[in-house]
């Protein structure tokens, strides 16, 4: 799986899980929080594209995620891409 296939993942999981985010609220160097995502909407997304990667994250994979840089890093990690 390639970096931008991640990307268009998350996007497609953030958008289901919190309707209102726009594409123009998307930076790959912001911080979540800085996007709008609550803890609560990022585990949400993070478990379904996991899932949907057939990966298993383990929380200190994750500790270190700030932004979606980050998340895409650990995701292509956890998968051997």
């Amino acid at each position: 799986m390639k970096r931008e296939e991640v990307i268009r993942l998350l996007v497609k999981n953030l958008k289901l899980a919190i309707p209102e985010f726009a594409d123009e609220d998307f930076d790959m160097s912001k911080s979540y929080r800085d996007m709008g995502v609550s803890s609560l909407e990022l585990v949400e997304v993070v478990a379904v594209t996991a899932k949907e990667m057939a990966v298993k994250l383990t929380p200190t994979a994750l500790s270190s995620v700030k932004t979606t840089n980050d998340l895409v890093d650990v995701l292509l990690k956890a998968k051997g891409a």
